[in-house]
């Protein structure tokens, strides 16, 4: 993608033709106006990094990692340009802000970097603590809590030395914290922080300060000193100092902190075999729920020590402390969870069985049968597998968050694929649209874990139903097995692929084998046979084929051959009569390449799409490319010269000067934001239109940000933005409607 902007390059008016200099010369903002500028670029610095975070949100379910960190890097570069406070404390809440520390933006990403991606996260930490570093004084609690959580993402990496570090300065930051409730709430959770990288002295001195301030509140509301008393004494029980915890509880008012604080202390004495005081402090538990897990603590202790008698009473005593709570099963559920995890399986089973609660027990179930699968009772499993099945063989059990998407989720975690696979394939609705995109799911884990044996039985055991499913698992057993660099086993595997709707899996499949282990001595010659099954397809078929062998021509650097084929797999494309059907297709047969990131190849796919969806999608591409640090001009050429709507032309060349913005690529944004304006000037009257929705009376009326004012009131802003004063003002004179031309004007003064 390196052609000129030049080609396309349109000179605007000149500004001294355009400018108004009787109205404009001397105009100069008054105070209120600079107030008003102030909040000005204060959002708009804020709305360019709310849109890098939304697309971060998205990008850490969906496992986009680099990406992501790309996106944090762009906005922390935003946030230390506008040099503005209270921006930088606002996009620091929305990285680490969590009740819990690992749920936050920043933790859930640490959760799932892999080990090669350590460095490039470790880096995007150490920008996040120069930018929490820029808060002055005044905003040390900001300051204190993001450092405390910064060192947290560098625990759960497992780089102690840069986590204590971390909380050698969010401690010097603390000592700028004013009044005692702020003091405790900064200090309590560095001195958990250092409770977990097992600096005990370290983090009972701290506790120790955050309790004299803790002391010193009086406030109005006695719940306000409970808050931050409770995690001070539930501290003190996980260091093991249970006396000191216990002497706080008459100042806590609130009988759930007082439960939890002596269920805290209960626990750390089941770890230090004191059953006997354990039991004594569970009795005296006010709430049936922290009685109960009191009593299941005490109850796995004992068992583990041998003593079956004591613990077969205190688990039924859990049970029975829940029993006349209104929400008693969804109590208990939990409680016989635990005990299976904790090793006693049968109790647990029997204790299942009285649950009346069709989700609950499923949920319980899932996690017993777990358990013995992993103890390797196969005998126990089938017989809780047949329990399971009417249970989750319901509309709610399958739904997209339905209760079987957790029996799953679990299975998987505790890498039991065959199980989780039984479970999938006894759910035979045709309701349960997840179903195909679970089998993906448990065979990628199983294989990412090394078992290809197990994805291949499962494949093999699928019948003509789930033809897909078998294709598709056969697929990512194949790629497997070449990646291992036995190629004969894959090859042998691809025999038993078909070619299914149009879906060419075989040739697919030959194709990624080929380049599994890079370039190889038979990585020509099984690409040439790919090409020449793919040749013998049918038109669709053919397309998916010929695009898939390009891909793997890509990544081993044949990029000649590889357009080559992407121009034959176009070609079979149209000649579908139905334009829709084209669009979607080619639609399909770019999304590899996207994911790939072969840009170059997905333009050429998109660029063919028949219909005004390529519009919309250039942009989309043009983001990817650019956030991607790649030149992103052929599809500015493309959107300036070939799209017709001026409407569409205009909007997306203005979402891709906003991206260069955002990227800093201030030179590039301008020269497209040009492009931009020209084309705004072509959208046809009226200046200004509203949009209407609905049936009377249910109207719903809006103004088109697509006609040719909103247009060019975005690129006047854009120009703005770009530090491009008199440009700006060129495009708001082009505007014909006086009040809006004037409200543009007085706006735009705010970039002087």
């Amino acid at each position: 993608m390196q052609k000129s902007y030049s080609q396309v390059f349109i000179l605007t008016v000149s500004l001294l033709t355009l400018l108004d200099t009787v109205s404009l010369t001397f105009l100069s903002p008054t105070l209120a106006q600079t107030n008003t500028c102030q909040q000005q670029q204060q959002q708009n610095t804020q709305i360019q990094i709310n849109i890098l975070v939304s697309d971060f949100e998205q990008d850490i379910p969906a496992g986009r990692n680099e990406q992501a960190i790309g996106r944090i890097n762009q906005a922390i570069q935003i946030a230390l340009k506008a040099k503005n406070s209270t921006v930088t404390r606002t996009f620091l809440s929305q990285l680490v802000d969590s009740y819990l520390p690992q749920e936050s933006l920043l933790g859930r990403l640490a959760q799932q970097i892999e080990l090669s991606q350590k460095p490039q996260f470790r880096q995007l930490l150490t920008s996040v603590t120069s930018l929490a570093q820029s808060l002055n004084s005044s905003y040390s609690v900001a300051k204190t809590q993001s450092l405390t959580r910064i060192a947290n993402y560098h625990r759960i990496i497992g780089e102690q030395q840069q986590a204590l570090s971390l909380l050698t300065q969010a401690l010097a930051a603390s000592q700028s914290v004013k009044g005692a409730e702020f003091q405790t709430k900064a200090l309590t959770p560095i001195a958990q922080e250092y409770l977990a990288l097992k600096q005990t002295a370290q983090a009972e001195q701290i506790l120790a300060q955050s309790l004299q301030f803790a002391q010193q509140i009086q406030p109005k509301e006695p719940i306000r000193r409970v808050l931050v008393l409770e995690p001070i004494a539930v501290t003190y029980a996980q260091l093991g100092k249970t006396e000191r915890a216990l002497q706080l509880i008459p100042a806590i008012s609130d009988t759930y902190y007082r439960s939890k604080i002596r269920f805290e202390v209960v626990k750390q004495l089941t770890q230090t075999n004191q059953l006997e005081a354990a039991q004594k402090l569970a009795q005296n538990i006010e709430t049936p729920e922290f009685k109960a897990r009191g009593f299941v603590e005490i109850a796995l202790a004992a068992a583990n020590k041998g003593q079956q008698q004591l613990a077969d009473q205190t688990f039924a005593a859990a049970l029975q402390a829940t029993s006349s709570d209104s929400n008693a099963v969804y109590l208990q559920a939990p409680l016989i969870q635990t005990y299976a995890k904790g090793g006693q399986r049968d109790a647990a089973y029997k204790a299942a069985q009285k649950l009346q609660n069709v989700e609950q027990k499923a949920l319980t179930l899932g996690i017993i049968v777990n358990e013995y699968s992993k103890a390797g009772q196969i005998q126990k499993v089938e017989q809780i597998i047949a329990e399971l099945t009417p249970l989750i063989q319901t509309p709610e059990a399958i739904d997209n968050v339905g209760f079987l998407q957790n029996i799953l989720v679990n299975s998987l975690a505790e890498k039991q694929y065959k199980l989780a696979f039984d479970l999938v394939n006894k759910t035979k609705r045709n309701d349960f649209i997840g179903r195909e995109e679970w089998f993906s799911r448990i065979g990628d884990a199983a294989i990412q874990a090394g078992n290809l044996e197990l994805p291949l039985q499962i494949a093999q055991s699928l019948d003509k139903a789930d033809i897909d499913q078998r294709n598709r698992l056969l697929q990512k057993v194949a790629y497997g097995y070449a990646q291992n660099k036995q190629l004969e086993r894959a090859l042998s595997i691809i025999r038993q692929i078909n070619n299914s709707s149009n879906s060419p899996y075989k040739v697919e499949t030959l194709a990624l084998v080929a380049t599994a282990s890079g370039k190889t001595a038979q990585t020509d010659k099984l690409l040439n046979q790919a090409t020449a099954e793919a040749r013998k397809l049918q038109p669709q078929q053919r397309a998916f084929a010929l695009a898939s062998v390009a891909q793997a021509f890509i990544k081993i650097g044949n990029q000649p051959q590889a357009n080559k084929l992407l121009t034959e797999a176009i070609q079979a494309v149209q000649t579908e009569k139905d334009s829709s059907v084209r669009e979607n297709i080619l639609l399909r047969i770019s999304e590899p390449f996207i994911a790939a990131k072969q840009y170059n190849a997905a333009l050429q796919v998109i660029k063919a799409i028949p219909t005004t969806t390529r519009d919309y999608r250039l942009p989309e591409l043009a983001k990817l490319v650019i956030e991607n640090s790649e030149d992103a001009s052929e599809i500015v050429n493309i959107l300036s010269k070939n799209t017709k709507n001026p409407e569409n032309k205009t909007r997306g060349l203005i979402n891709i000067a906003e991206t260069y913005l955002r990227s800093q690529k201030i030179p590039t944004a301008k020269q497209v934001s040009d492009l931009a304006f020209a084309a705004a000037k072509t959208i046809p009257d009226p200046e200004s239109r509203v949009l209407t929705f609905g049936n009377p009376p249910d109207i719903t009326v809006v103004d088109d940000d697509g006609d040719r004012a909103s247009s060019l009131e975005k690129i006047a802003l854009l120009k703005a933005k770009t530090g491009d004063y008199n440009q700006a003002l060129v495009v708001a004179q082009v505007i014909q409607d006086k009040k809006l031309r004037e409200q543009l004007i007085q706006l735009l003064l705010c970039y002087q």
